[in-house]
């Protein structure tokens, strides 16, 4: 985690890094548990340092689908499943990934937004362009391929909503006892940050073992 906490930080200090200074490569990663294929990305983003250091991460590029005890498929239905994946409790999501790969923190998620220029743009970049999405003025332009859909959620009172709307995405990064800070679509261009309970259901993304810097 220090490695994208310096990168951050470094992003932060010398001004923010746009989508140009960063490269994109599609892969695919199979889940030994259940034989499932996801698509996957990774970025070398470029910073704005004298240096010009790289940061290489990798992302899933599709929410994750791992079927264990208490993830709901949205409505209930599995086809929701099929297209958008699962949604788990904070506790499950952290355990949810494959090996070798683990939640997405707080630290990943501003790496990922500030190479596509910040919380306030990046949202754009990162969404599909996928008439799933109810709204035009909603989608995105996927050009960072990482795919985001309106998943929706599950409240911790048991009612779904968003779907065609919005996704809330949890990060492994705890705000305090009962809350964790969360990221999600809900406007035009934002990646908005933000807090909620840890018995809601949203979705997982997961990211592989530690960024590497060149």
């Amino acid at each position: 985690m220090k490695i994208l906490f310096l990168a951050i930080l470094c992003s932060l200090t010398f001004g923010i890094c746009h989508a140009q200074n960063t490269s994109v490569v599609q892969g695919t990663m199979i889940d030994d548990r259940d034989d499932q294929t996801y698509q996957t990305v990774t970025y070398t983003r470029v910073l704005p340092d004298p240096a010009r250091t790289k940061v290489v991460f990798t992302w899933m590029a599709e929410n994750l689908n791992y079927d264990m005890e208490g993830a709901d498929c949205y409505n209930d239905s599995n086809e929701n499943c099929e297209t958008y994946g699962r949604l788990y409790t904070w506790d499950d999501a952290i355990k949810a990934c494959p090996l070798g790969w683990r939640l997405a923190t707080d630290e990943d998620w501003y790496l990922l937004s500030f190479a596509y220029g910040g919380n306030c743009s990046s949202g754009k970049a990162l969404k599909s362009d996928s008439e799933l999405w109810t709204s035009t003025k909603r989608r995105g332009t996927n050009t960072s391929l990482f795919n985001g859909l309106p998943s929706g959620s599950k409240g911790s009172t048991g009612g779904y909503f968003g779907l065609g709307n919005s996704v809330i995405f949890w990060s492994a990064t705890e705000r305090d006892e009962t809350t964790v800070w969360d990221w999600k679509f809900i406007r035009e261009s934002e990646l908005q940050r933000w807090y909620g309970g840890k018995m809601g259901k949203h979705c997982v993304r997961c990211v592989k073992n530690e960024a590497s810097v060149k």
